[in-house]
């Protein structure tokens, strides 16, 4: 069944009705809700178990996980392996059109972000290689053809490869367990996904999708519901302007202040922290608001991981005697307290040829 409605309208919470019913009755391994991100999951995990319900921890999963647990055996490559498996793909396919960008930062993450936008397309490396037009896009796909293979070799597939794999094995093997099985919060279905829920609506005992009015999934002939009411309130936006980012931040502060919420119930998304963090932090001070501010930096700008990557390079280069000795300098690295330190780099200096000792013979000169 189609569940329709605009927001608001109640689809999610009957989906929770069900599930709940479902609980009670003991029929909680025979039930099972797919949604599309982990936080949806562990949210509505927590609405049922506040209704005094003791509900299995996988009563709810995202489509990822409920795919893994269909085919526990194929695995998926975790970040690490995958980053070297395309790079051993960028060697193999050996095209000369990325010879120039190998060592660039961030090329491999380019290229595994084009990757996986086809994967999500459903496109796979030798369908590529028929719709290319330019010796770019050749050598993406010649990459793409490289990477899977590479990824069979070693007993991996990627996500598009495994809801096609788990698609195939739920229509081998059947459902199992799962007899009554609810998908909500999705806003589309890519080709492998409206695969796998294909082939579980073939097989399941009942279906439930929510879908807004104007989403199309593409599933013809299932029998639909529409909920026309809206029962929650829509947010009405307010624009205000103000003559300076201390007199807005003020204006938050008030609206805060009149609403009388709890203010674990308030959020502020800002604009610019760099700029209005400060203002916010002096202004809900002197109103007393308590607050909680999160600034995420780049991970990279934490110095712990900035020495490990420091380290990871050096081993990828076969320890480079200038890089290397910078990494054991770091504050992080006991090694670099160490009192031999000083024979080590004059040593290691004593190997270099354009920047090493002989260098720094010649600029003494100078002085």
């Amino acid at each position: 069944m189609l569940l329709i409605g605009p927001p608001g309208s109640g689809k999610t919470h009957y989906v929770l009705e069900c599930l709940e019913a479902a609980v009670r009755e003991a029929r909680a391994p025979h039930v099972k809700l797919i949604v599309p991100t982990a936080s949806m999951a562990r949210h509505l995990l927590h609405t049922l178990v506040r209704r005094g319900l003791v509900v299995p921890g996988d009563l709810v999963q995202t489509i990822g996980d409920f795919v893994r647990g269909l085919i526990p055996d194929l695995r998926e490559p975790t970040p690490a392996a995958n980053s070297w498996l395309l790079g051993r793909a960028v060697q193999a396919a050996n095209r000369g059109e990325f010879s120039a960008l190998r060592e660039a930062p961030g090329f491999l993450r380019y290229i595994e972000r084009t990757l996986r936008e086809f994967q999500a397309a459903g496109c796979d490396g030798s369908t590529l290689e028929r719709l290319t037009t330019t010796r770019y896009q050749a050598a993406c796909a010649a990459v793409f053809v490289e990477y899977e293979k590479l990824l069979e070799r070693h007993g991996y597939a990627h996500p598009a490869g495994r809801l096609t794999r788990a698609a195939d094995e739920v229509r081998r093997r059947g459902l199992g367990d799962p007899r009554e099985i609810y998908l909500d919060g999705f806003f589309h279905f890519s080709h492998r996904e409206r695969r796998l829920v294909s082939a579980l609506i073939e097989l399941a005992d009942r279906v439930v999708i929510t879908a807004w009015p104007d989403l199309d999934f593409g599933f013809r002939g299932m029998p639909e519901r529409h909920l026309q009411k809206v029962f929650r309130p829509q947010v009405q936006p307010v624009v205000v302007q103000a003559a300076s980012p201390e007199r807005e931040v003020e204006e938050v502060a008030r609206r805060i202040i009149e609403e009388k919420r709890p203010f674990e119930q308030v959020g502020v998304i800002l604009r610019t922290p760099e700029i209005y963090g400060p203002i916010i932090r002096r202004v809900f001070e002197r109103f007393h608001i308590p607050f909680h501010l999160r600034m995420p930096e780049p991970l990279d700008r934490d110095a712990t991981i900035r020495f490990l990557c420091s380290l990871f390079r050096c081993i990828a280069k076969g320890f480079p005697a200038e890089e290397t000795l910078m990494a054991l300098k770091s504050p992080l690295c006991r090694v670099g307290l160490d009192p031999e330190m000083d024979a080590f780099e004059f040593r290691a200096r004593e190997s270099l040829r354009d920047d090493g000792l002989g260098f720094l013979r010649a600029r003494a000169q100078d002085y």
